[in-house]
This record gives C-alpha cells, structure tokens and sequence, in this order.
C-alpha cells in the first residue's frame, strides 16, 4: 500500500483547534523538514528533541519563517503555491506593525523561482525588524506563520505560539491544567457547557448553563472562546473571579476562585437507571490508558448483564489513533482510510480481539472532531452503533507537527480521512448523525439531555 511518510501515533483534536487556532488533527510523522518533525491528527505529538544544535537563525529568527514556508510547500496534501502563502505572510505582518504604529510599506514583489520569491519576502522583513523595536520581532514572527497557515484554511494546518502549544499537549497526553475546571461553549456570549466535577468552579457552585460575563472584572461577552480560556488558565494556587449571569432567574452572580490543577477523567461510565451502559471518551490520549479504560468499563458492563452501550463522543476533539481499541469494535476490519499527497490511500487494519456484539449508540456534536469523528463514522460505517446528535466538526486527518526552540508549534496537515468502508471524504462531510437531535443552552442549563434521551429510546428497542 502507498504511503508517504513514516508513522507517528499522534493525532489532533477539535477542541483543542477552536481553542487553540483554527485546526484541528490527527497525527503520523511526515519526512522531516527539520530534525524535530512529527505528525499528528488530533492530539499534539511530542518532538523528540533535535540530536543537533539548531542552525543560526538569524536575525529576528526569520530562518524559523522561512523553514514554516517550507514545511507547508514540500509537506501540505494540497500542495500549494509558494506566492500566495508569502503574500499571506506579508498582509498579517503588515497589520501587525500598523497595529504598532509602524509602517510596513507595500508588499515585496514575489516573482520569479521560489528562490527568488523568499529573498524579495525576506528583504523587506529584514528592513521592517530594522525599522522596528526588538520586542516587536516576535509578534511578526508569529503573524507571518499564523498568516500563511490562516490563508489554506484548513483545520489540520496551524501555528500555535508557546502557550497553546502548551495547552494542546496537555490535552493528547490527558494531564492536568491549571485553571477551573469548566468546559465552555464555542458561541459569543459563551456559556458553561460543563464543570468538572471537583474542580474549582464545580466546588464554588458555578453551573453548567450559566452565562460567563467577566473574568477578573474583565467583560468577556464579545471575546472569543479561545482568549477566554486563556485568561482562564494560569498556576495552581492562584487567584481569579468570575462573573456569570444564571439563565434560571437572571441573577448574576460573582465567584472568587483559586486556580487549581484540573484533571478531567478520559473516559467514565456507568450503569444508567434503565440498565443502559454509557461510557464518555473526553478525547483520545496517548497510550494505553483510554483502551484500558474502556476495557474495565465494558467488563463491568458485561459483568452487570448490560444489553446496550451509549458511547458519548460530544465535545471530544480528538486525541491518538489507537488500532487496538479500533479492534476492539471492527475487529480486523479497515479502520482508517487515509488520502495521501500524492494521490495515493493508505490503509490501516483494526487489531486485537473484538467485544461482544451490544448494541450501540454514539452521541456527536459539532465539538466532535479529528480520531472521535474517525472512531464514530468506523462505528457508523460498519453497522456497530447508530449515530445521534449533530454533524461532526469536519476535521479528520493527519498533521505534521514542527516545534521551534521557543516551544511553538507549525501544524502541516499531510493526509486526510475517508470513512473506513464507503470512502466518503470524512473531511468534507463529517459523520452524518442517524438521527439528528440538538442539546441547546437551555437544556444544559435545565440538567435535560435529549440526545441521549433519544438514543437511549433507540437502545430500549433493541433489547433481546
């Protein structure tokens, strides 16, 4: 089977890139621009760090701009022009200086071989970082990485500055952040789409459903989710409020907290009042450990007599491709179908022994996204479980992650994922639920859950 690149076990996930910028993954190694190259598709592969040192980057680190255009040039699935990314490039720095009061001038010329386009770029970078101060090179560093990501609009190919970097990898490895433990809405205004239980905001009384209004006195209404969760985020131990205004009777209300180490479960489940097992996979992390989980929670299941599963994949952006827990379902079977860049599919079996045959049903949203829509349309695919809720988020394939010195990260998506059965370009269409149902504000705020409502009707249907 044709593949183009050597395999890393990573992948990307979708909350993580409405969060984190406007991507989202799932992941493998690509040939490596540089030695520090891995790929991914929902969750975010580490680098093993480089065996050499870093080449001199050079003034401002325009050699890091340079090697991003390059990455996206030899590695990009829909291979791209090399004009329009610099141009790109250009615009996003340009307003970058205008938001400092500098003047970038007019766009280089980009003509001629690709050799001559970067020197007419870099000329005029290199003049702009002379005309500027020091503590302005980075922020155009960043704009002109972020700008020629931005322009392929594609959910798989990102830059993440340091910080997001740092919170992407804390998402595929399943560890903590400080912070306060609530999931939130990727709407203007936001709301609370979940606390986690334990955490500070759960503790203090802060419920799902309520309205975020200001953090730190600081009014948020108009703020997207991704800067909202920045000023979330912080150290353990540290001080933070929140205002929200509670949709039940309108009151709002003020919430001191202290920042804490949070830690959501991967996955947990129980038994359900009606007999129905249900399992919710928070993302698909690196390793064994969500494979484990599932593993012990099935046993219980069976152990229990349980006919039927609810497998919620709502809100999950992703994580590892895991062949053993794909087995676990398909068995055998296909269970990844990859578009390559050079036209050609690779194909990836199912491994390992199968559960019992129960019926399932799945549970989606648009925060369903890279290895969870992957996993949900094989279930779909293959008749294992029926789909309820709202179409995916439209984001699965695999990503080659580059991290630079300062810990930010360039995305350069390198495959994209057909259904494992029918070949439909899951990135295009998501996974199509069975039975469409949506869960609104309201109904968070009301404790009511009509799509798992829904599926568990489904499931009473099926019983022996």
């Amino acid at each position: 089977m044709p593949t183009s690149a050597p395999r890393s076990v990573l992948l990307l996930f979708a909350f993580a890139l409405a969060v984190l910028s406007p991507a989202c993954a799932r992941s493998r190694v690509a040939p490596a621009p540089s030695p520090t190259v891995a790929v991914v598709a929902t969750a975010v592969p580490a680098r093993e760090p480089s065996p050499t040192p870093e080449p001199d980057l050079g003034e401002g680190w325009i050699e890091l701009v340079r090697r991003g255009w390059e990455s996206i040039l030899d590695y990009h699935i829909a291979q791209p022009e090399p004009r329009p990314l610099l141009a790109a490039a250009w615009r996003e720095v340009s307003a970058e200086a205008r938001s400092r009061g500098i003047d970038a001038g007019s766009q280089p010329l980009l003509a001629g071989e690709r050799e001559e386009m970067w020197a007419a770029f870099a000329d005029s970078y290199l003049a702009l970082l002379h005309a500027s101060p020091e503590d302005a090179w980075q922020a155009y560093r960043y704009a002109a990485l972020n700008g020629m990501t931005a322009s392929l609009g594609d959910c798989h190919t990102f830059f993440l500055p340091p910080r997001r970097s740092e919170v992407l990898t804390d998402i595929r490895t399943g560890r903590g952040s400080g912070g306060i433990g609530v999931e939130l809405a990727p709407v203007r205004p936001t709301y609370v789409r979940e606390t986690i239980s334990g955490g500070p905001a759960h503790k203090a009384g802060v419920l799902p459903g309520d309205y975020l209004l200001a953090v730190d006195g600081r009014d948020v209404t108009g703020l997207g989710i991704e800067v909202i969760t920045e000023l979330l985020r912080g150290e353990p131990g540290s001080a933070i409020s929140v205002e929200v205004r509670r949709p039940s009777n309108g009151s709002v209300l003020n919430f001191p907290l202290t920042r804490d180490l949070v830690h959501a479960p991967i996955a947990d489940g129980r038994v359900l009042p009606d007999g129905s097992g249900y399992i919710r996979i928070r993302s698909f992390t690196t390793g064994p450990t969500l494979r484990d989980a599932v593993d012990g929670l099935i046993a219980g299941f069976e152990a229990a007599g349980v006919q039927g599963w609810v497998i919620d994949l709502r809100d999950n952006p992703g994580g590892d491709s895991d062949l053993e827990l794909y087995g676990r379902f398909v068995g055998d079977a296909v269970a990844e179908r990859s578009l390559l860049r050079d036209g050609g599919l690779e194909i990836r079996d199912g491994e390992g022994e199968a559960y019992p045959q129960r019926p399932i049903a799945v549970l989606v949203n648009a925060g369903t996204a890279s290895v969870a829509e992957i996993f949900a349309a094989m279930l779909q695919d293959y008749g294992r479980g029926r789909v309820f809720g709202s179409g995916t988020g439209r984001c699965a394939g695999f990503v080659s992650l580059e991290t630079y010195p300062d810990q930010s990260t360039l995305g350069v998506t390198i495959a994209r994922s057909l259904t494992p059965r029918t070949e439909q370009p899951l990135w295009q269409t998501g996974v199509v639920p069975d039975v469409t149902v949506r869960r609104t504000q309201a109904d968070i705020a009301a404790n009511r859950d009509p799509v798992r409502d829904a599926a568990l009707a489904w499931l009473r249907t099926q019983a022996p």
